[in-house]
């Protein structure tokens, strides 16, 4: 069986880590998609969904600058 290099295993790793951080979380500000279309309204809490939705959009960036710390 193959094993995972390990720069595969360091980008799951801190995937995993960003994803439990991000969950439950609330946003400052509506966050929309390129196509204009909302992914998550102000206030918020951020889900499973949403992140899938945010990585689609390519939108983390703004997800992490606008998180209610």
């Amino acid at each position: 069986m193959p094993t995972a290099a390990p720069a595969d295993e360091a980008s799951q790793l801190f995937e995993e880590k960003q994803r439990r951080y991000l969950l439950g979380k609330r946003v400052n500000r509506r966050i929309t998609a390129n196509d204009g279309s909302v992914i998550i309204e102000q206030g918020s809490e951020v889900t499973e969904e949403v992140l899938q939705r945010i990585r689609e959009e390519d939108k983390m960036i703004e997800l992490t600058m606008n998180l209610r710390l």
